[in-house]
């Protein structure tokens, strides 16, 4: 009879992924087994690598970086202020019971065995340290925070991928780099139209904080003074003109609408005459369609799609990440991806060479 017990108990684990503490206690009552036989039972169901969950746990057992004292619900609030639209994402996560002592340790075994509980429950515990540290990045360097917190909950997911059980740290110290190392795989710089190779990359924010409190002290942002330079060839160890090229790779864009708007430039941008109608049907003149269309041949449908959604080619406007995904049905973070996809089968066509990446 315990043996069928322990069978049963086996077979719905296998399907859900953990059994609580209540229904072991309800299947051994409806077969008419003692309560003094639960532990021989659990001990079984335990060698068998089984989840036995305790339901009856409160909130109030926190991982160490609960008890680092983080005001979580400042967090959530932060947030909410920045973008209402948030609103559920923070009531889920809200409802998320807190990790328990250890309780990685036990579920990360099974996360290598595909149990789906177990990676979810990983997951989830720590979802709200990734919506901080997002947070975190977010306000640091200007980026998009809805962006930032995807990127950080990716960073997570694939943390869990990659923590190997044999490996002696804390998952809840390592998973936090991989977060970091996600924000800022994708987040632009101050001056986004032009590309930084990683290491490049690195450099730029490392130095965000040597430029603004420099420039907090002083009205023109567009005269940096020696001191500015000396600051960040000290803290990159590297040359004073290195520190001034770094400085130049994040002068801030300006639109030509902007510098149109301007009558400080309307000598150094005059047409001689020349029209805007006339520049536009110029530039429509020259324009080689037939090329551009030679070269989206190259590409499947859906790639062809994307990049006219994306550039608005043969359209009236350009289309968002958002936009495109609810045309196809798929997430901005797959769009993105079948982007840079076709981009890198042009740039090929056109005997361009991809940069390494890290």
């Amino acid at each position: 009879m315990h043996e069928d017990i322990i069978e049963k108990l086996y077979r719905e684990y296998t399907v859900h992924g953990f059994i609580s503490e209540d229904h072991i206690f309800d299947v051994l009552e409806e077969n008419g087994i003692s309560l003094f036989d639960v532990e021989y039972i659990c001990d079984h169901l335990l060698s068998k690598g089984v989840i036995i969950r305790d339901d009856t746990l409160t909130d109030d057992e926190e991982d160490e970086y609960d008890r680092s004292n983080v005001d979580y619900e400042a967090v959530f609030s932060e947030v909410l202020e920045i973008d209402d639209t948030f609103t559920d994402f923070i009531e889920y996560i809200r409802g998320i019971k807190s990790p328990q002592h250890r309780e990685w340790m036990n579920l990360m075994p099974q996360v290598k065995l595909n149990n789906p509980y177990a990676r979810n429950r990983i997951f989830e515990m720590y979802m709200k340290v990734a919506l901080r540290i997002a947070l975190v990045h977010a306000k640091r360097y200007h980026l998009s925070l809805d962006e930032t917190i995807q990127n950080a909950m990716m960073g997570l997911y694939v943390s869990i991928d990659k923590y190997e059980t044999a490996c002696q740290e804390n998952f809840a110290s390592y998973f936090p780099l991989w977060v970091r190392q996600y924000i800022m795989r994708d987040a632009p710089t101050l001056n986004p139209l032009v590309y930084f190779p990683t290491h490049v990359k690195d450099k730029l924010f490392s130095i965000y904080d040597n430029m603004e409190d420099y420039f907090e002290n002083i009205d023109d942002r567009t005269e940096p003074g020696i001191e500015l330079f000396q600051s960040i060839a000290t803290k990159l160890e590297c040359s004073i003109e290195e520190a001034r090229r770094l400085f130049d790779y994040l002068a801030p864009y300006e639109s030509i609408e902007e510098l149109l708007g301007n009558e400080e430039n309307e000598l150094l941008f005059s047409d001689n005459g020349v029209g805007y109608e006339n520049m536009i049907a110029l530039a429509e003149k020259n324009f080689d369609k037939e090329g551009l269309y030679k070269k989206l041949s190259l590409l499947t449908c859906r790639e062809q799609e994307v990049l006219k959604f994306r550039y608005g080619i043969g359209l009236n406007h350009e289309c968002t990440l958002d936009e495109i995904g609810q045309k196809f049905n798929i997430t901005r973070e797959r769009v993105r991806q079948i982007e840079a996809k076709a981009m890198r089968k042009i740039r090929r066509s056109y005997g361009i060479k991809e940069d390494d990446k890290d």
